[in-house]
């Protein structure tokens, strides 16, 4: 079994559920993951100068769709009072996901003119 990270934590979003979060930091501090740049929003803001008509996609569960190597997936192992449990597939708070995350948007929306991509959200405009 891989090591157990601590402390085990509960975030609220907005639609009144709680998510389950843990706390990676000694875990984050061994990754060595891609990096690939999170657009500025001065930039994105420039792209959407002129524009007249908005549509906004929120990939929020993108992360879910992404599965973790056998390696990953072990050095994410938590415990609660139920048991051990490991993350499958990306979990918020582990150092680059946010990063490879933005790559794969990127990649799948290429070939859009008119589009500006943070994280998960995405902007269609024109």
């Amino acid at each position: 079994m891989g090591r157990l990270w601590d402390p085990l934590d509960y975030g609220s979003v907005k639609n009144g559920f709680l998510r389950l979060c843990i706390d990676p930091v000694e875990l984050n501090n061994c990754i060595k993951g891609p990096y690939y740049p999170i657009p500025i929003l001065d930039d994105v803001t420039a792209k959407l100068n002129g524009a007249t008509v908005f549509s906004k996609m929120d990939a929020r569960l993108g992360y879910w769709s992404s599965v973790l190597s056998k390696t990953a997936f072990e050095m994410t192992t938590f415990s609660t009072i139920y048991g051990h449990y490991r993350f499958l597939r990306m979990s918020f708070g582990l150092l680059s996901v946010q990063d490879e995350f933005q790559h794969r948007v990127e990649e799948a929306s290429e070939g859009l003119e008119a589009e500006a991509i943070i994280i998960d959200d995405i902007i269609v405009h024109g």
